[in-house]
């Protein structure tokens, strides 16, 4: 007499029978692929740039972490455990954002980004065709986030990491450029209202 477990239990529910039979009740083949395993670190980097789109586009508070997650191709849950708060995946961004602006080449021998001749368009268009990467970490797609880095300086626990990254980026890039940096993004804005 053949031991047949009870419709129900987790041997039929289970695709397995107490004879090592395969008794599945799915006869078609998977159609579920698994993403390819990313390198250590790349989770991170993707919230990063999709970070600098996200707060970009909707300002420090209400950007959504379930937005940046999704945008980043990752699991909400992978937010939390790569940054501890918003707060520090904002300041995170913030700090990519730095590090992009200051290591863009300088154009021409005097002040940064050429003789000032160029128009912030220009130079935005120009780095666009020698710099495939994504626009979130090209120095002038970094405009949006960067405006609303000044719109969050107000904020208490953000003001004093902002208040040094724009102090620095001031300092580096100078003043005019960087308003430029702003203010295009600025623009922009103003037009899709109008």
């Amino acid at each position: 007499m053949m031991n047949t477990p009870a419709h129900g239990s987790d041997a039929v529910r289970f695709g397995v029978s107490s004879d090592n039979t395969d008794v599945s009740n799915d006869s078609s083949p998977s159609t579920t692929t698994r993403r390819p395993r990313r390198r250590p670190g790349e989770n991170r980097e993707r919230l990063l740039n999709a970070g600098i789109t996200v707060f970009g586009a909707h300002g420090y508070h209400a950007a959504q972490t379930a937005a940046i997650a999704a945008l980043a191709g990752v699991p909400q849950p992978h937010v939390y455990a790569n940054f501890k708060t918003k707060q520090d995946l904002f300041l995170a961004c913030a700090e990519k954002v730095r590090v992009l602006l200051l290591d863009t080449p300088i154009r021409g021998a005097g002040a940064p980004y050429g003789s000032g001749h160029e128009s912030a368009s220009e130079r935005t268009r120009d780095d666009s065709r020698t710099d495939p990467q994504h626009s979130s970490q090209q120095p002038e797609g970094c405009s949006a986030f960067l405006l609303q880095c000044f719109a969050a300086v107000a904020e208490p626990k953000l003001q004093p990491a902002l208040g040094e990254l724009l102090g620095e980026l001031s300092e580096h890039l100078g003043e005019r450029h960087l308003l430029e940096l702003v203010s295009t993004h600025a623009h922009e804005l103003l037009r899709q209202q109008i």
